[in-house]
């Protein structure tokens, strides 16, 4: 299995070099000026592969509001990162793979969000990324609304138990089917979806999503969630999907649990 898997994260690899470009300055340059202003700004960076991405992506959106935080939700390509990182994922090692399931039922119950080990994995994301970063980049009236609720498809899609492989366009096309079927007031028509589908070609959208990649990797990121906060000009970052009670030490608030929306 292990060979296996290093021989696909190989092959993704290839398809997600880091390369510097225009767009990766302008990356750098926003981040700079987050540093040195007072704003409280925190970027989610996520891959739908990574079952704590999912269970970060709910958190880190249960305390937007809870903690008053201009927060931008990122998707990049775990397979570079851990390429650049030289990191193994936990299937890659029997023990981790082991606890691994334990944990993700823990966290389940813990967090209320339904987590089952998937048919299809490991997946290729790069296409799912690709998609994601279409929506973040289109002239969509409710485009974060549309990013976010996509997001969420594709985790339910891949770690809900029904069995969809994300990695391929039949599969993108299978999650945004459910997508429709279950976010009434944000639906798209089958012609803003070719739309969007057909842009996941497109050089421009390949390279902004590297150079996000890019600039997480260039942070130390190792894995997926990668959190980045800067506070008072301050930036620290964070990996995983619990470190919360941390980045709220950071900011100068407070952590409380699982679900804040239930102190509000």
């Amino acid at each position: 299995m292990t060979y296996l898997f290093h021989k696909f994260l190989h092959i993704l690899l290839l398809d997600c070099h880091l390369i510097q470009s225009s767009h990766l300055n302008t990356i750098k340059k926003k981040q700079t000026n987050i540093n040195m202003s007072d704003k409280t700004k925190i970027t989610f960076y996520y891959d739908v592969v990574s079952p704590y991405s999912y269970i970060g992506f709910e958190m880190i959106l249960r305390y937007e509001n809870f903690w008053n935080i201009d927060l931008d939700l990122q998707p990049f390509f775990l397979g570079g990162i851990m390429g650049a990182s030289g990191n193994s994922p936990p299937a890659t090692v029997p023990a981790k793979a082991m606890h691994l399931t334990k944990d993700l039922r823990r966290n389940s119950k813990y967090y209320g969000i339904n987590l089952e080990t998937p048919v299809f994995f490991p997946t290729n994301t790069i296409k799912a990324m690709r998609f994601l970063q279409v929506i973040k980049e289109s002239s969509l009236e409710n485009k974060r609304k549309v990013l976010i609720q996509f997001s969420r498809s594709f985790w339910e899609c891949y770690w809900g138990g029904k069995e969809i492989d994300i990695g391929t366009v039949e599969g993108i096309t299978a999650v945004y089917k459910y997508y429709n079927e279950t976010n009434e007031d944000c639906k798209l028509s089958d012609e803003v979806f070719n739309q969007l589908l057909e842009k996941i070609n497109d050089n421009n959208i390949k390279q902004i999503l590297k150079d996000h990649t890019t600039v997480a990797a260039e942070q130390g990121c190792f894995g997926a969630p990668w959190i980045v906060v800067n506070y008072n000009g301050n930036q620290e970052e964070y990996f995983g999907s619990d470190r919360f009670h941390l980045i709220a030490q950071q900011i100068n608030q407070p952590f409380v649990g699982a679900h804040p929306q239930s102190r509000l």
